[in-house]
């Protein structure tokens, strides 16, 4: 059971007249209380996880009693028997026993309630009577003293010939009440288990633990289990009718079932952090959504795996006492500790852990919450109990008025600042006097409350008129709850001025007038109308637009306004904002005026509901006559810029084709580099990022560029930035990438003609370039800017560029570029990449990624195939920028394995 239910499963555990056992769907025993303790003899940790068919006699068992009285509990939802049953010591007892079965919310069966009373006082009472069936002084005196209601009625006329005392108890009648009447006369058991009853009786001659529904004197309903059978007195026969009441028994067995459907619930909606682990590998088994948000992993995360391996357990020692006192006392309660949260922050949290027993396996169920606010409140309420100078304070500084009475005589014996400074009494005015005494309320309104107060015990918000000592009329909130101080009953009466509140209604009611002032002589037409559509108000901006007067308009279907050509798209309208249930519908029609006049209106509607149908609609219709003239024509000026788009459009799109023409596909980088995978991603059509990809010698050479700018500026750049990377291995024969670098520099100076002060153009790149040298497993790389990461066995290893870009003078001279070399070791994984994936804007609070968040990512992807990577870094960005929307620049990721 869970913690917030604690309460309900204590009250079920004292119990000690009904054995109360929760069975799993095979029949073995869940859970335990006092009762079955006391009756049964065996304790929650002996009996725990076995069947109980322990309880039945070896007869029993041989003739498969307990899996027919499941099986028909299975069907028919209840199963009831009485017999011997047997205890742990061996010795028997004669057993009630009420089986029912517990479904979930999709009807299926997951358990049952049995709940067992010990009746063998009754039956060794039965088996006596019938020794002393002969003797009407021993049956009397047995019919008296019995617990269970008793009738003795004649078998022809079913007349009551005599009644018990507990019958006159639990049915509320006198015995003259009963006496000569029927079961039926007396409306004893309820109409529909009439016939039922009485075909049996007909029948078999007895009745024997019935389940039945009776009626009490006063009308109340009451669950019985009846039995019935017939005997003679003094050669008169007779029946013999018991009445057992269980209708507690059945609130019982009805709240064990709510309460195993309500854990359901609870479970998944709980504020605390809930967690159910498999004892054998502690592995999470089921976690709710408070105990994922509490940790920041999803449920998927955490099911099937243990705390360690998440990473959320910090402490080991802390960890294993709790396992090991749940192994051998069956529970640990309230241990601090510290988890790790998926974000690396840490949280102080409490566990609560509890052995539970899932279709015969052992778990522990976890109950997590955050420590800081429990702790703060149990600092507070400690501070509130201990501290009477803190209530005082309280007493004191409340901005409500306060005043304490004595209960018994309404005496004030305190009063509080804002008390005084409200009704303007000196402390001596009122002390030792009532309230109306004293003159701040009427003894009319005393004795009101006062009657009030006896009858709840409490005050709640009651609206009272006082009066200050000047004698002005104020309103107030006054509330009232009872206390103790220093072993004397009290009341604590909170008085709260309202009177600003009241003047400050009266304002809105004015203002309410005033907008109503506004609305008619608003500059737009404003109406309301019931659901069919008949005005209900129009304002006297309506002649303007219509030439009709708001008179002859009320009452009126609105449609007398709509052209005849719009009446069908306009009811279409209203009819789709409806099925939408949408509050507010903007459409624009054409309407006829009074004299036959065509005007172009907007008319905003606002749907009024009321319990799911509508009420009617409050609209705004504005003239938008003029407005339509020149939407013509703007929109012939529109589709001019349109056309002129399209072109521009159509040429951007062609450049891209060329751009991919000239870029290597993916399929020749996965003929040179088999585990590999390119993550690329153009800000627009064309990009300013671009990848290259060569095989020189024995060596793949790899680069990820990123020119100046993107869209077109940026696409021009990579044309001639790719060309002359080319040119450098091709015809210069260059083989260090830092010698590569440098070529490109120097091209790209020369191309621009950059160090000539008059050309304005200082166009740059970026670059990360690496050779791979697969017969010596040799990496080496030269960077301008962009850095490479490799990650080796899970730590990730950042090469770092040189701080300057491409094509830039710097000190009057080209820069040399630091040449960087290397061993790899097989399963390696390094990464190309520009700047546009970490400076990516988005998230909860829309800022930039960052590399810290990039470098996060590679390492959490970093055990999946190289496609799968790409795959995951493509979901993560576009979940990244959802909220931002707009891509901030080019992005490009190259990723190679060893």
């Amino acid at each position: 059971m869970f913690e917030s239910d604690e309460p309900y499963r204590q009250m079920i555990e004292e119990i000690e007249d009904y054995a109360i056992l929760l069975l799993d769907e095979k029949g073995n025993v869940v859970n335990w209380n006092k009762g079955a303790e006391k009756i049964k003899g065996y304790t929650d940790k002996e009996i725990t996880g076995k069947s109980f068919k322990l309880f039945y006699t070896k007869e029993d068992r041989e003739n498969k009693l307990p899996e027919k009285l499941i099986e028909k509990a299975n069907i028919e939802g209840k199963a009831s028997d009485e017999g011997w049953r047997v205890k742990k010591d061996g010795t028997r007892f004669w057993g009630s026993i009420l089986i029912t079965a517990i479904h979930d919310k999709n009807n299926k069966v997951t358990g049952f309630s049995k709940v067992t009373r010990d009746l063998t006082d009754r039956k060794n009472a039965e088996e006596t009577g019938k020794s002393l069936a002969q003797s009407k002084d021993g049956l009397l005196k047995i019919f008296n003293a019995s617990p269970s209601g008793m009738i003795l009625m004649d078998v022809e006329t079913k007349k009551f010939i005599e009644v018990n005392k507990n019958f006159l108890t639990t049915f509320g009648y006198k015995r003259e009440e009963a006496i000569g009447l029927t079961v039926d006369e007396l409306g004893l058991v309820a109409i529909e288990y009439r016939e039922k009853l009485a075909n049996k009786l007909n029948q078999q001659g007895f009745l024997k633990n019935e389940d039945v529904l009776c009626n009490t004197k006063n009308g109340e309903k009451i669950s019985c289990i009846v039995s019935t059978d017939s005997f003679e007195i003094e050669g008169r026969p007779c029946f013999l009718s018991i009445f057992h009441d269980i209708t507690e028994v059945k609130a019982m067995v009805r709240k064990v079932a709510e309460s195993e459907e309500k854990f359901q619930k609870i479970f998944q909606a709980s504020g605390i952090g809930i967690a159910i682990t498999r004892d054998s590998d502690y592995q999470y088994m089921e976690v709710n959504d408070a105990f994922a948000q509490m940790t920041g992993y999803s449920p998927e995360e955490l099911i099937g795996r243990n705390g360690v391996e998440v990473g959320i357990n910090t402490d080991p020692s802390i960890r294993q006492r709790i396992i090991s006192e749940v192994r051998e006392k069956g529970s640990a309660r309230h241990a601090e500790m510290i988890i790790n949260h998926k974000s690396g922050r840490k949280v102080d949290i409490i566990v609560s852990s509890e052995a539970l027993l899932l279709n015969g396996e052992k778990h522990t169920i976890n109950c997590i919450y955050d420590i800081t606010e429990r702790k703060r409140a149990e600092r507070i309420e400690k501070a509130f109990v201990q501290a009477k100078e803190g209530f005082l304070k309280l007493f004191n500084t409340s901005p409500s008025g306060m005043i304490i009475a004595e209960n018994e005589t309404g005496s004030i014996v305190a009063v509080n600042e804002s008390f005084l400074s409200t009704f303007g009494y000196n402390r001596e005015d009122v002390i030792g006097l009532t309230a109306d005494e004293a003159g701040f309320v009427s003894k009319e309104t005393q004795l009101k409350s006062f009657s009030k107060l006896k009858e709840l015990g409490f005050l709640r918000n009651e609206n009272v008129p006082c009066s200050t000592k000047a004698g002005k009329k104020i309103d107030t909130i006054f509330s009232v709850e009872a206390f103790e101080m220093e072993d004397k009953g009290c009341f604590l009466c909170v008085f709260h001025d309202i009177s600003d509140i009241k003047e400050m209604e009266r304002k809105v009611i004015e203002s309410e007038n005033k907008y109503r002032k506004i609305i008619e002589e608003a500059g737009d037409t404003l109406y309301t109308s019931d659901a069919q559509g008949m005005f209900t108000y129009i304002n006297k901006r309506v002649t303007i637009l219509t030439e009709y007067s708001s008179e002859e308009l009320v009452g009126k279907h609105f449609s007398i306004l709509i052209a005849p050509e719009w009446q069908e798209r306009v009811r279409r309208s209203y009819q789709e904002q409806f099925k939408n249930k949408a509050h507010e519908s903007i459409i624009e029609f054409l309407i006829h005026t009074k004299t036959g006049k065509e005007k172009w209106v907007e008319q905003v509607g606002i749907m009024e509901m009321e319990k799911g149908w509508v009420k009617g609609f409050q609209c705004v219709v504005r003239d938008i006559t003029e407005r339509k003239k020149a939407n013509l024509l703007l929109a012939e000026q529109k589709k001019i810029i349109e056309q002129k788009n399209k072109d521009i459009l159509d040429s951007i799109n062609y450049a891209k084709r060329i751009q991919n023409a000239i870029f290597p596909p993916e399929e020749l980088v996965k003929e040179l580099v088999p585990q590999s995978f390119v993550l690329f991603k153009p800000k627009d059509i064309i990009s300013g990022d671009f990848y290259w990809v060569e095989k020189f010698d024995n060596k793949t050479y790899i680069a990820a560029v990123d020119c100046t700018g993107h869209g077109v500026p940026g696409a021009l750049m990579s044309i001639v930035g790719y060309n002359l990377l080319s040119k450098s291995i091709n015809e210069h024969e260059h083989t260090k990438p830092s010698e590569i670098l440098y070529e490109l520099s120097n091209g790209i100076n020369k191309t621009l003609r950059q160090s000539i002060e008059s050309s304005g153009i200082k166009d740059t790149m970026d670059i990360a370039l690496c050779s791979i040298d697969r017969e010596s497993n040799t990496l080496e790389f030269a960077g301008a800017y962009n850095s490479l990461y490799l990650i080796r066995k899970g730590e990730l290893i950042e090469i770092p560029a040189d701080r300057f870009p491409i094509g830039v003078f710097l000190s009057g001279k080209l820069q040399e570029f630091t040449n960087h070399e290397m061993q790899v070791e097989k399963g390696d994984t390094i990464y190309l990449f520009s700047d546009g994936y970490p400076d990516q804007f988005g998230g909860p609070k829309g800022k930039k990624l960052k590399y810290k968040g990039f470098k996060e990512i590679l390492l959490s992807v970093q055990h999946l195939p190289m496609n799968e990577q790409k795959n995951a870094l493509n979901k993560t960005i576009e979940e990244w920028k959802w909220m931002s929307e707009e891509q901030t620049d080019d992005i490009l990721i190259i990723g190679v394995r060893i």
